[in-house]
């Protein structure tokens, strides 16, 4: 999709998340190191002033809004190759009930929504390690705008000349 993404308003879900109740998170990430990994405890109080009601973690893979999902695709597909053992371990970790990867697309209010194909070596990964794979739709506050310049199309018309009458110079 070729436009600009309304990154200020829409949450990011292009993530790899870990998630359960009996989930001994601290255990996990102390002998699994992943990068950038963002913990969280049942209780603790969310964005939306709510509270956590299991213990996970979250890797944030890039900005899913800005991201169009082909190339987030290949981003994860590279994260869950050089992941793979550890991911496996976490996804059979005593207590862990939610493993899945996010994907994301933004969706334009003036457009009829998006078709995208998930690529089957991203799913062969997702499976293999155990992952289900979410893709998050999110409404775009703003219309599309493409960023490619349209130039009016000219219609050619040409008339045919008038065929000279039989005997006329």
């Amino acid at each position: 999709m070729f436009g600009t993404r309304p990154h200020e308003s829409v949450p990011n879900y292009f993530r790899l998340v870990v998630h359960g109740k009996e989930f001994d998170v601290d255990k996990f990430v102390e002998r699994y190191p992943l990068p950038n990994v963002q913990v969280w405890h049942r209780g603790d109080k969310t964005d939306r002033e709510q509270r956590e009601t299991s213990n996970g973690f979250a890797i944030p893979l890039g900005s899913g809004p800005e991201l169009h999902v082909d190339e987030q695709q290949q981003i994860a597909i590279d994260f869950l190759a050089a992941y793979t053992a550890t991911l496996k371990k976490a996804a059979r970790a005593r207590g862990v009930t939610h493993c899945y990867l996010g994907l994301q697309e933004i969706v334009y209010p003036n457009t009829a929504g998006s078709i995208f194909d998930l690529s089957p070596t991203l799913l062969k990964h997702s499976l293999n390690i155990g992952l289900q794979v979410t893709v998050w739709s999110c409404l775009s506050p703003r219309p599309f705008r493409s960023r490619v310049k349209s130039t009016p199309r000219v219609r050619k018309t040409t008339r045919a000349k008038p065929s000279p009458k039989p005997g006329t110079p």
